[in-house]
């Protein structure tokens, strides 16, 4: 597990790892799907082509003002009735 950001605003992540074998593991289907992890930058494909990923940290945070501003207005609609 990490925390990062303020104590106010945390940012909790974990990272979960499972060992097995390759006999087990089933051959992936040709559908196009592409997993990518938030925060690395790049995504490289089975076939090697490296994608840039955009920079979410402006996004992430107008999100959260926006959702600090609308917990101050519930909070003021609930004061005052």
């Amino acid at each position: 597990m990490l925390k990062e950001g303020t104590q106010r605003y945390p940012k909790w992540h974990a990272h979960v790892f499972h060992a097995v074998s390759v006999d087990r593991v089933p051959l992936p289907e040709a559908t196009g799907v592409l997993g990518v992890d938030r925060d690395v930058g790049q995504a490289t494909d089975s076939d090697g082509h490296v994608y840039a990923l955009p920079d979410t940290f402006g996004l992430d945070a107008n999100i959260r003002c926006k959702q600090r501003k609308a917990d101050q207005g519930r909070e003021r609609s609930r004061r005052n009735g």
